[in-house]
């Protein structure tokens, strides 16, 4: 990750981190509540006996209402990883948290600087928590990363690959959409950049057979395993990501802005697409050192995918 602060100096991902360690953030009251009202007494998740509206087989759009959601936002690291603090990134998970709970998620979690170990136990746990009224899961970690599809732990890196495992086994989103973000670097290569031939802008950056392998929606149908997934992150594959010093993350900043903003009819791949787009123009604001990130998306969606309507 490259930080951005307001005289557009840049700090380098790889050099020492500061030592200091935050816990795990508290959950809110309300959130509390509704956590106990969502989990039994010995912690598992309570099952909805009533379900959810199976989906008919030839719909074109997921049925989503309400969701589930964790976020992650790893700060500080431990001095053997050589990771600088993450100066900047403390109010993205607040105001993601913010903007998905009027999106009608309900946030099992908010937690900040987690070991490798903590993480697969608090992923473990959502997972669980899962139940089947979710019409969807959503699943955001925030942290340095790298090349070769990694993101860090307070003490070690993890592979991208088993979080999103953990939401492809979820008994209880087979053929729902399970959602994941990732702010990270996935390298440390700069953005180029070229004059955009664009009016709206001076200068931007530019077999029918069922498979007994895959997961069975609740119609009885096969699905691959890969099926319903949509993974945001922060910049494409082999290059960094930037983080201004005072206003966070680029690509959380606008993820933000844009589940925001109140497009009812505007699907979820649109709202990425958007996102690219003003990150991809964010560094003709900077000043003369300019910097530029492109963010990716990957889409294995079946159907049209809305997010729940933005409450007030």
């Amino acid at each position: 990750m490259v930080a951005v602060n307001s005289s557009a100096a840049v700090e380098k991902c790889t050099q020492s981190a500061d030592s200091s360690r935050l816990p795990v953030l508290p959950r809110d009251p309300e959130q509390e509540t509704n956590r106990k009202r969502e989990v039994g007494s010995d912690g598992n998740a309570a099952r909805s006996t009533a379900g959810s509206t199976a989906v008919p087989l030839d719909s074109k759009e997921y049925k989503l209402d309400r969701g589930r959601a964790l976020i992650i936002n790893n700060i500080n690291f431990v001095p053997k990883t050589k990771l600088r603090k993450r100066h900047g990134a403390e109010k993205d998970h607040t105001d993601l948290r913010d903007a998905l709970e009027r999106r009608q998620f309900t946030i099992h979690g908010c937690f900040q600087d987690l070991t490798a170990e903590e993480t697969k136990a608090t992923l473990k746990h959502f997972v669980e928590s899962v139940c089947s009224d979710d019409d969807a899961a959503i699943i955001a970690i925030m942290s340095h990363g790298g090349s070769g599809g990694k993101i860090w732990a307070t003490d070690q890196a993890i592979e991208i690959s088993t979080v999103l495992t953990q939401l492809k086994k979820t008994d209880h989103l087979r053929g729902k959409p399970k959602i994941s973000f990732f702010q990270a670097c996935r390298g440390n290569t700069p953005m180029e950049t070229h004059i955009a031939n664009d009016d709206s802008t001076a200068a931007a950056s530019a077999s029918e057979m069922p498979v007994v392998s895959g997961s069975q929606e609740s119609s009885g149908y096969y699905i691959p395993v890969e099926a319903d997934m949509i993974m945001g992150f922060a910049s494409v594959d082999g290059y960094s990501a930037k983080r201004h010093t005072e206003k966070g993350c680029w690509y959380i900043r606008h993820l933000v802005e844009v589940l925001n903003d109140d497009q009812p009819d505007q699907r979820l791949v649109d709202m990425l697409t958007e996102v690219n787009d003003r990150v991809a123009k964010e560094g003709n604001w900077e000043g003369r050192n300019q910097h530029f990130q492109m963010p990716s998306f990957t889409s294995q969606l079946r159907k049209k995918l809305y997010l729940p309507p933005r409450r007030a």
